[in-house]
């Protein structure tokens, strides 16, 4: 039979990569580098855009109507252990939509933050007054919560590959054992020009922030 990846190489590649974003921008901020912090928002703002995109237009298994966790399709699952699609589990979709959830938080508010040295993300002057210490607040709430929810994902990472389950080796390959693909993936020139317009509305984003004439800003 001819094997089709469930896990198409766009959807691959933007996984990987989310990992290194997200470690470099703790990485950055942990060393102080405030501009490399900012830069690192911006490619996971990049990222998530395209993931969320590519959530509609993408390969089948890639598409959120593939394997959103309906409470049906959760029930299936805690009952019987069947799911209705190779793809992601019920559960495993629920810590998907969760972990893109915080992340997206975690990067917009972002865009409001500043530091105590005076440095300030592009959207801060927006801020009513006295709101600058609430959003730094919800930014670190939201980078413990999602400290959290990678170490959740990470032992029932561990859990699966104690079952046999390598789903490490497939988010590389792209194939899980014992599973197909629906229907092949989609161009990738698809990708491409998804991930283009994520850039550019990044950009204008970026470029619609009001001017800063005082602190410092990335």
């Amino acid at each position: 039979m001819h094997r089709i990846p469930v896990w198409d190489i766009p959807t691959r590649v933007f996984h990987w990569l989310l990992v290194a974003t997200f470690a470099a921008s703790w990485l950055s901020h942990e060393l102080g580098e405030i501009e490399w912090h900012f830069y690192s928002g911006y490619s996971l703002l990049v990222l998530l855009l395209f993931r969320l995109c590519w959530g509609f237009v993408g390969s089948a298994h890639a598409r959120f109507a593939d394997f959103v966790p309906t409470p049906a399709r959760l029930m299936a699952y805690l009952r019987h252990g069947t799911s209705s699609t190779p793809g992601h589990s019920p559960l495993g979709a629920l810590s998907v939509f969760t972990l893109l959830a915080l992340l997206t938080a975690q990067s917009i508010s972002g865009l409001f933050n500043a530091d105590d040295e005076g440095n300030q993300a592009p959207y801060h002057a927006l801020l009513p007054e006295g709101w600058a210490d609430t959003i730094g607040a919800w930014h670190g709430a939201l980078f413990d919560a999602l400290l959290a929810m990678l170490a959740l994902h990470l032992l029932a990472i561990a859990y699966y590959q104690i079952k046999g389950n390598a789903l490490v080796n497939s988010m590389l390959s792209g194939f899980k054992p014992g599973e197909n693909g629906k229907s092949p993936p989609v161009s990738l020139w698809r990708a491409l020009w998804v991930l283009l317009l994520s850039c550019l509305l990044v950009y204008l984003l970026l470029q619609s922030a009001p001017p800063i004439e005082t602190a410092q800003y990335f």
